[in-house]
């Protein structure tokens, strides 16, 4: 029962992601889009506690050791990759306010 719970309390989580990363895609703003690309990482980090999820629950047992190890490769670059892209953006505009003052 538990670890339903834990799965519905993921999907949950993804939805929520999701949908922020589809407002902050909208903004016009460099920053607003940093935090968009920062929420979409987080929607496949998400996605593969989700499957990782199901797996232990018995629901697939079709995953392989060499799938598994891809698909945290897949979670870990991707957050480094967001969270590169966030850093650069927020310095970017931290040093364009300190020029205007």
């Amino acid at each position: 029962m538990l670890s339903i719970f834990t799965t519905v309390f993921g999907c949950a989580a993804l939805t929520l992601s999701s949908s922020l990363c589809v407002y902050f895609l909208r903004s016009r703003e460099a920053i607003g889009r940093a935090v968009a690309y920062m929420l979409a990482g987080e929607s496949v980090g998400l996605s593969v506690a989700i499957v990782f999820s199901l797996f232990s629950n018995g629901v697939f047992d079709i995953m392989g050791p060499f799938a598994a190890m891809v698909a945290r490769v897949l979670v870990f670059a991707t957050a480094v990759t967001t969270s590169t892209h966030l850093a650069y953006q927020t310095a970017k505009i931290q040093s364009d306010e300190g020029e205007s003052e």
